[in-house]
């Protein structure tokens, strides 16, 4: 029996935040409608071109259990059993492998065309959730809790009431603007100097270049790098990745100028350079961006999830996880103080903006750290003693930072602040000049 306070929430943007906020909702009892402006076919190919696998760590697989999607997730969901990074073509790989009995390190890839196929199949097992495709928001009247569509076949429009909406629609979110008009404002949205294109390495040539299908791999070359993880069916979904400018990526317009460039700078990939090449040409580019916003609601009314509320760099594996985090910590709020809203959307802002926020501005840095050429980096080895640290005295030394967002982006703004407290002090007994002078040391014996 659904109770009768229970509002009617109107979902704008049929993507992986939104369909999973959907399934949160109807468990509780919320009738849900959900609007995309593509069609199913259209979205699902849009998720199939943007080739960066999605990758879940214990905080994502809570989340999954949660909205009791996980079973139907597991056949899809492929195992990593770690990470290749090669600093330089004229370097060996350095291999970090999780530990074998290792249970809570868990370390899942999935294709985002996958997560979203399985998300949307599940909505339809709930009654409460109706799905309409190919309809485009025009307009929003908060004062009359209104909002107009128009199908994008038929051209027909209509003006729906409803009591809550939520903007899940993405980077570039007609849902903010309309949130955000008559409110004072603040809001930054910075995109990354360079950009990435996709491309996927067969499963035939993952054979013929010796690589394996269960790690994630990494090269790096001149400031910019490759990206790997592996798919089900042992191929590679692959993204080429300019972090700066000086050499952008639309100079690759030939299969020659691509064919030196792999020589050049990723001469692995020589034997395959022909099927790069073809997909790199083709394949449009695109740019990471980090998003800062506020106000994320209005009164008891809109609400802002995922991209549509921040934005950052996807290189700690937790873009998607942040975005169910939001889902999942609303969901929450709600259950705890609604039908109080206007506390509900309040409250939620609170939680999540100061960790979301953070982990932005930590987004822009490990692009960067990506992009390292040598052992001797004083970044990587004062992780790799934070870690050491953490590992023989938990109580007293907090891991890398980078490391305790991976595996929790939900309290980065808390991890940083006690980051920023430990550094302080090991800087004060010296810590730093330690590990200035073992990156001399490492440093020294790699030009040997």
């Amino acid at each position: 029996m659904i109770s009768q306070n229970k509002k009617k929430i109107t979902i704008i943007g049929g993507g992986l935040a939104g369909c999973f906020l959907s399934i949160l909702l109807a468990k509780r009892g919320y009738t849900v409608d959900l609007y995309e402006k593509l069609s199913e076919e259209a979205i699902s190919d849009t998720n199939s071109k943007r080739s960066y696998n999605i990758t879940f760590r214990d905080y994502g697989i809570d989340m999954l259990k949660k909205a009791d999607v996980w079973n139907d997730l597991k056949p899809y969901l492929l195992p990593l059993k770690g990470a290749s990074t090669q600093l330089s073509k004229n370097t060996k790989p350095i291999l970090s492998l999780l530990p074998e009995d290792s249970k809570r390190l868990e370390y899942l890839s999935i294709s985002r065309s996958d997560l979203l196929k399985i998300l949307l199949k599940h909505m339809t097992s709930y009654k409460l959730i109706s799905v309409h495709f190919n309809t485009t928001l025009l307009s929003i009247n908060k004062y009359e809790k209104t909002i107009v569509l128009q199908n994008n076949e038929t051209k027909k429009i209509s003006v729906i009431n409803t009591d809550v909406v939520v903007g899940a629609d993405g980077t570039n979110s007609s849902i903010r603007v309309f949130l955000q008009q008559g409110q004072h404002t603040h809001h930054s949205q910075e995109y990354s100097p360079g950009g990435y294109k996709q491309f996927t390495i067969t499963k035939e040539e993952v054979q013929i270049l010796q690589l394996r299908a269960d790690i994630a791999y990494t090269w790096v070359a001149d400031e910019k790098f490759i990206l790997a993880f592996p798919n089900l069916d042992g191929s590679l979904a692959s993204l080429l990745i300019y972090p700066k400018d000086k050499k952008p990526l639309s100079t690759l317009t030939s299969i020659n100028s691509i064919k030196k460039l792999i020589e050049k700078d990723f001469p692995l990939f020589e034997s395959i350079y022909q099927n790069i090449a073809e997909q790199l040409i083709v394949n449009p580019e695109g740019s990471f961006v980090t998003i800062h916003t506020d106000p994320w609601s209005y009164k008891d009314f809109i609400t802002l999830v995922g991209d549509a509320a921040h934005g950052f760099y996807p290189f700690f594996g937790q873009g998607t996880s942040a975005a169910f985090g939001d889902c999942i910590e609303l969901v929450d709020t709600i259950d705890e103080y609604a039908p109080a809203w206007e506390k509900v959307l309040s409250l939620y802002q609170q939680k999540r903006q100061k960790h979301m926020d953070a982990l932005g501005e930590l987004s822009k840095e490990g692009l960067i750290r990506y992009t390292r050429n040598k052992r001797g980096d004083y970044d990587a080895i004062y992780d790799k003693l934070e870690s050491i640290g953490n590992h023989l005295f938990p109580q007293y030394i907090q891991p890398p930072i980078f490391e305790s967002v991976m595996n929790d982006p939900g309290h980065t703004a808390d991890f940083v602040k006690k980051h920023t407290r430990q550094r302080s002090i090991a800087k004060k007994a010296g810590i730093s000049l330690l590990v200035r002078l073992l990156t001399k040391v490492i440093g020294a014996a790699e030009k040997i």
